[in-house]
Formats: structure tokens, sequence, C-alpha cells
């Protein structure tokens, strides 16, 4: 009389286990690398957030004959982050300037958006990436102001 028996040999058992965890470890990996990404847009909100704050309370009440470029850091803007705001007459036309404002942020692991590696604001030497004679960021916001007659 032939037995057969049913279940899993301890191999079978071995191979399920070991498919189970490189599962479990991909998984962990895509939620490691997706917290990241999810950090990194948000303090890419908050950058673009703090820009605009910046241009609605202090650049449109500016006078237009005072308005020059300038810096903050904290502790007028939170840690961690540079804003420079580069003001330049319009090329072409009169009681036109351009306005850019441009956001530098360190986070965590210290990487930071910009070019601004030591954000404080101030363009440094090895900082200019680009070669366009400024700091650059991924959150730029420019526009044009015109002289209220």
């Amino acid at each position: 009389m032939k037995t057969t028996h049913k279940g899993f040999t301890l191999l079978e058992l071995a191979i399920a286990v070991a498919i189970f965890i490189l599962a479990i470890c991909g998984i962990v990996s895509l939620f490691v690398s997706l917290s990241g990404l999810t950090d990194s847009a948000g303090n890419i909100t908050r950058m673009i957030n703090i820009a605009r704050q910046e241009f609605e309370t202090n650049i449109r009440a500016a006078n237009f004959d005072a308005l020059t470029t300038y810096s903050l850091v904290p502790p007028a803007i939170p840690d961690n982050m540079s804003l420079l705001c580069y003001v330049q007459n319009h090329p072409t036309i009169n009681n036109v300037k351009q306005v850019l404002l441009v956001v530098s942020y360190r986070q965590r692991g210290n990487y930071v958006f910009g070019e601004d590696k030591n954000v404080n604001g101030i363009l440094d030497g090895g900082e200019d990436t680009d070669g366009n004679g400024r700091l650059s960021s991924i959150c730029e916001i420019a526009t044009f102001i015109k002289r209220e007659e």
C-alpha cells in the first residue's frame, strides 16, 4: 500500500519564507523612499509659500524707488532657509523693475534645495554652479513691477 504525504517539505517552506522576506524588504525600501519624497515635496511647498508671502507682504507694498536687492535669513524666515530678492531695472522698458525671489532650503541629511549651500543668503565662492552670477534654486518666483503714476 502506497501512502501519499500532503503538505510542504522543509525546502519548499524555506523558499516561501525567502520570497516573503524579499517582498517585505522591497516594500519597506519603497516606503522609506516615498517618505523621503513626501518630505521633499512638503519642503518645496513650504519654500513656495515663503516666497509668495514675501512677495505679497513686502514687494507689493514697497516703494518703487526704494526696491533693491536684499536677502533674508532666520529669524526673519524659518530655520534652514534663505530668501534672496534680486531687483534690477528692466533693460528696455522705463519705470519697470524685474523682481526675482529665490528660496533655498536645507532639509534633513544636509541636502540643500538651491545653490545657497550654507543657507546664509550670500553668494559665496563655489555656490554659483550654473554660472549665472547669482544664487539659483528650484523655488524661484519672478515678476515685473511698474511704477505707479
